[in-house]
């Protein structure tokens, strides 16, 4: 963070009405630029460019045009904008720069959910959520520098919030977010041919990845500004590092004797959450270089203290680098000596406590801001918050002894909820020993500790340590959490998802256009393509040919909407298959009836023209119920 200190302060938050928004895709440069150009104007005297400096800046109604200095025309445009200082406009536009260069943004989101975020921030700023003061301190210029309690009693508009929103998953703004936003299409991701040659590798079928690769060598040559975590190689590496064989190995060197793996590699280094020891030793031994420095200027180590939720990879990495001096690196590192240091006694931070800070948001996959005038207790959170993530005892105890609250929580949940979810045993023991409140109830999601731990022991993908969690947490036995569970289940109509739902429509809509009275097995079949998902997911992996099938019946998966009539509903044999659908979701113990369900059954008893297409596309109905039950095996 910059240290640069403002020539000029601005007064209390302007109201939203008082300043102009940044541009779409904001530039240091070119502001820097609009302030010669407007010292230069206002030396001359003209009167427009006179005005807006008299407006911004207090007291200059009887200086001189001649005495008017650059610094003055930058306060006029940062204060135009909303920030109280120059430094502070350059500050932001570095981080926003910084965030750019954080790796390649996700694009597949949906516009309603961001609004819904959006909403919510507004929403929670009236309800003083200590979350949303951070995302607008960060992000929105007027709020940038400004106190919590400022900011939460400032007005905060939908465009603030939509700023926020867009800022935090590292876009410059709205209008270039919404604008870059592609809704994912299943179809062309299913039947790429990065997926063709990441079965084909474990398929072991060297040949297909060799036919591929050279009808594809975008596949050994990626697009630079595309996301190395959708390449070849790092589906090649990526095996070679979670399991190594044999097999692996002849794939990982095959890749490296035609393209340069270094790239691929230094990406992975950067850590992943719950990232395992013997994973980051096999990066290291295949070339992965601890030392790389990304664009953003945060270290491989200090990604991985933030990343990988691992004290042994942190040390891994530790060993063979030097660490920057900083608070948070520290108590990343486990140096309690060190963390001393940088809060006194009664548990203040120091100065060099705050000069090197953590920005989350680069270096991240949670996205989390960091406000620039954080008060000393979001310092030490910060602190806090990564030797938790790496069960830094020793650092935790110095941090708790000094003052920090246990069960401090901006971000609605405090760290023993988050320690219940991730199944992290030692952790949840000491933070009990330390007197960790388990009644106390998060709001995202909403509900205590010791709820937490009892919702995960039901998980059926078996959460590691949930049993001795729960037990450590004073929850209710297991049996009686089952025993209650299945009973609500009994006396519960299982819930339809909502996808099942749009499935069920289009094939109203197909059997419409077919001119049909009642939904049969093809339009059944033809509505879960047309909903796509994971249907198209599970034709993929059994060996479809997505594109022929496509083609087959791409006049009634693209054709334009037509409104079946309000009676319309399924045939005999279609309402067995749903039926059979509820039955399989429900002996397994499935939450919800998904199209998963709905293609498991549809498949059993599927009639000649369903089997048609899935023949005529190269699938089988053995591979795809194996697929199936594979996925409703991992449910």
């Amino acid at each position: 963070m910059s240290s640069t200190q403002p020539l000029h302060e601005g007064p209390a938050p302007d109201s939203p009405s008082d300043v102009r928004a940044l541009p779409a895709r904001p530039s240091l440069e070119f502001e820097r630029k609009q302030a010669k150009r407007l010292v230069a104007q206002i030396r001359r005297g003209n009167p427009e460019a006179l005005t807006r400096v008299h407006a911004k800046l207090k007291g200059s109604a009887d200086r001189k045009p001649k005495e008017f200095k650059l610094a003055d025309a930058q306060f006029t445009i940062a204060r135009e904008y909303g920030f109280t200082s120059w430094p502070r406009l350059v500050e932001y536009f570095e981080t926003l720069a910084r965030h750019e260069v954080s790796g390649v943004r996700e694009t597949s989101r949906a516009l309603r959910s961001l609004e819904s975020w959006a909403r919510t921030i507004v929403v929670e700023h009236k309800d003083r959520r200590v979350w949303t003061s951070q995302m607008l301190g960060a992000y929105v210029p007027r709020f940038v520098g400004r106190t919590s309690d400022q900011i939460f009693a400032a007005e905060v508009t939908d465009d603030d919030a939509r700023l926020a929103t867009a800022r935090m998953y590292r876009y410059p703004s709205w209008e270039v977010m919404t604008s870059e936003l592609r809704p994912p299409d299943e179809w062309e991701s299913y039947d790429s041919p990065l997926f063709k040659a990441s079965r084909a590798l474990r398929e072991e079928n060297w040949e297909e990845v060799e036919r591929l690769a050279e009808a594809h060598p975008e596949l050994l040559r990626p697009d630079p500004a595309a996301s190395s975590y959708s390449s070849l190689a790092y589906n090649v590496i990526l095996r070679e590092i979670k399991e190594p064989t044999p097999a692996t190995r002849l794939a990982f060197d095959r890749l490296a004797a035609r393209i340069d793996t270094r790239p691929t590699l230094n990406q992975m280094v950067l850590g992943h959450m719950q990232m395992k020891k013997e994973e980051m030793q096999r990066l290291l031994d295949l070339g992965a270089d601890p030392e790389w420095i990304p664009p953003n200027g945060f270290s491989v180590l200090e990604h991985v203290i933030y990343r990988s939720w691992n004290g042994e990879v942190v040390d891994l990495i530790a060993s063979r680098v030097k660490p920057r001096e900083g608070f948070w690196i520290s108590a990343g590192l486990g140096d309690a000596e060190a963390v001393k240091r940088f809060v006194d006694s009664s548990g203040v931070p120091t100065e060099e406590a705050r000069r090197v800070r953590p920005d989350f948001t680069a270096i991240g996959i949670m996205s989390l801001p960091s406000n620039p005038v954080a008060d000393d207790q979001e310092i030490i959170w910060e602190a806090f918050l990564v030797a938790a993530f790496n069960q830094r005892f020793a650092v935790l105890d110095v941090l708790l002894d000094r003052g920090f609250p246990i069960d401090y929580m901006p971000w609605g949940q405090p760290v023993m909820h988050l320690a219940v979810g991730n199944g992290w045993l030692p952790l949840v023991e000491y933070l009990v020993s330390r007197g960790a409140n388990l009644d106390l109830k998060g709001w995202r999601p909403y509900m205590t500790a010791r709820e937490a731990a009892e919702q995960a022991v039901l998980n059926p993908h078996g959460l590691r340590n949930a049993q001795r969690i729960l037990e450590i947490c004073g929850g209710r036995d297991i049996e009686t959490l089952r025993r209650e569970r299945d009973e609500r289940r009994a006396k519960r109509v299982m819930p339809t998802a909502v996808h099942v739902e749009e499935a069920f429509q289009f094939a109203r809509q197909d059997a419409a256009l077919k001119g049909l009275k009642a939904v049969g097995q093809e339009n059944l079949f033809i509505g879960l393509l047309k909903q796509a998902g994971l249907t198209v997911a599970i034709l993929a992996d059994a060996g479809v040919d997505l594109s022929r099938l496509r083609s087959s019946v791409r006049d009634r998966i693209d054709f334009l909407m037509v409104e079946p009539p309000a009676e319309m509903t399924a045939n005999p044999e279609v309402s067995a298959i749903l039926l059979d659908a509820r039955a399989i979701a429900e002996q397994r113990k499935h939450e919800y009836l998904t199209p998963l369900h709905v293609l498991h059954a549809l498949t059993q008893r599927a009639s000649r023209q369903v089997l048609d297409l899935i023949e005529g596309a190269g699938g089988s109905r053995e591979k795809l119920m194996a697929g199936i039950e594979r996925s409703l095996a991992g449910h």
